[in-house]
Formats: C-alpha cells, sequence, structure tokens
C-alpha cells in the first residue's frame, strides 16, 4: 500500500493481509465524497457475496512497517462505526502512526477504529476526533472488547451527547496494555469521560497512563449514572486496572434533575 487511492481499496478485501511500503499523505481526502472524506474500512454492515453473508469487518492484517498516514478527513457526523477503520473483527493493525487526523463521527468514533475486537499494537493517532450521539468516542479507539498494547493517543477528543468518552478509548472491554493518551478531552451532556478512557467494563487497563486534562458537563436524572475521572469515568462489572496512573486536571459537572 503506497498511496491514498491503495490505502482506501483494502475495503474490496478486508481478509487480506497488507503492509505500507512509504509514508502515506492523506490530506487529499477532505474533498473525497462531496465532503465526507475517506471511507471507513469495514463499516460493520451485512454483505453478499456468491457464496454467504457475512459482516464487513476487518478481518486481515495492516501491518504499516513504523510508517505515517497523515492529514486523514472522515466527516461522518451521522454515522456510527468512523475512523480509519470502522470495525475491526479478528484483525490486526500494528506499527502504525496516524498524524493530524481529523475524524468525525457519532456512534462508535476513534482515529484509528470505532468499533475494534481484534488486535492493535503499536499505533498512534495526533489530530481532532469529535463525536456526537451514539455510543464510544476515543482518540485511538471508540469501543474495544479486543486487545489494545504499546499504543497512545495525542488526539484532542471532543464529545457531545454520547454514552462514553475517552483520551485513548470510549470504551474498553477488552484489554489495554503499556497504553498511554495525552491528549484533552472536553465533553457535553456525556454520561462518562476519562482520560485513558471513559467507561471500563470488565476489562483490564494496565500499565498505562493519561496526562490530558478532561473536561466534562452532564445533566442526568435521579436514576442515572454519570461520572468523571482523570483515568477511567466508570470501572464496572469486575474491571480491573492495574499499574496505572493520572496526572490531567479534572473538572467534572453533574447536574441531577
Amino acid at each position: 500500500v503506497n498511496n491514498v487511492n491503495e490505502l482506501q481499496a483494502i475495503s474490496l478485501n478486508v481478509f487480506g493481509n497488507y503492509a505500507l511500503g512509504k509514508d502515506i499523505d492523506a490530506s487529499v481526502t477532505r474533498d473525497w465524497n462531496n465532503g465526507a472524506g475517506f471511507t471507513p474500512i469495514g463499516d460493520g454492515s451485512f454483505i453478499w457475496n456468491p457464496d454467504n453473508w457475512y459482516f464487513n469487518n476487518f478481518n486481515g492484517v495492516l501491518d504499516g512497517n513504523g510508517h505515517v498516514i497523515s492529514g486523514l478527513y472522515i466527516n461522518k457526523a451521522d454515522g456510527s462505526n468512523v475512523g480509519l477503520f470502522g470495525y475491526v473483527g479478528s484483525g490486526m493493525v500494528r506499527n502504525l502512526g496516524l498524524e493530524n487526523a481529523n475524524i468525525t463521527g457519532a456512534g462508535w468514533t476513534g482515529g484509528l477504529a470505532g468499533y475494534s475486537s481484534g488486535t492493535i499494537s503499536n499505533c498512534y493517532v495526533t489530530g481532532t476526533v469529535t463525536g456526537s450521539g451514539g455510543s464510544g468516542v476515543g482518540g485511538l479507539v471508540g469501543q474495544s472488547t479486543g486487545l489494545i498494547t504499546d499504543s497512545y493517543s495525542t488526539a484532542s477528543v471532543r464529545a457531545a451527547n454520547v454514552q462514553c468518552a475517552g483520551g485513548l478509548v470510549g470504551e474498553n472491554d477488552g484489554q489495554i496494555a503499556d497504553s498511554y493518551s495525552t491528549g484533552p478531552i472536553s465533553t457535553t451532556g456525556t454520561a462518562f469521560t476519562g482520560g485513558l478512557a471513559g467507561y471500563n467494563s470488565g476489562g483490564t487497563i494496565a500499565n498505562s497512563y493519561s496526562t490530558g486534562a478532561v473536561t466534562s458537563d452532564v445533566t442526568v436524572d435521579w436514576f442515572a449514572h454519570a461520572g468523571t475521572g482523570g483515568l477511567v469515568g466508570y470501572n464496572t462489572n469486575g474491571g480491573t486496572l492495574e499499574n496505572d496512573y493520572s496526572t490531567g486536571k479534572v473538572a467534572g459537572k453533574v447536574t441531577i434533575t
């Protein structure tokens, strides 16, 4: 994969094995698809091939070989599964950097992947990730039920009226290890906001940290939960935190109606 058009073409075979041969300038994607930009690889939908139906998830391998994709632009404010990869299934993404990314979506929005149940290793994101409505929003991944290791995000994360948002991952139901986030997180109307992860439901976060400032403003009724934290907004269902820390300033406002 040596240019942005070849990168987009991965969508045509989400079971393949790929490697970047060079850094890729993706800034031209700002002008693609009438302003919607790059189309996320694997959107989680059903697709029919000559043999059967299958989920359009990325189930292959992309090895960045230490290369960088710069200037990636996606604007799907009413769409879910938004990121370079919309939905990583059993696939693996490794050794890849996204720099100066500008990603906007609704449910399950992240710089690298909107949703991942696969493996993400030695990857990072810089730039801005914005989500409104829907579920998880994160600098690297919107929601992860798989493994994230040796990865980080410095992206600015902004979310409005979503379930959870975090500097690295919006919701973690899997494993995060040896990873961190440093970008600022700012949310309104978002139930759970955290410097590293907004919501950790039965997941494990180990040897990881966050340093970004966390700001949230949410209104809830008496029966709802809300949480804002430097590391995690809400830890539940036996979620485990091991050898982690945060140093960012936290300013959370909760109004109960």
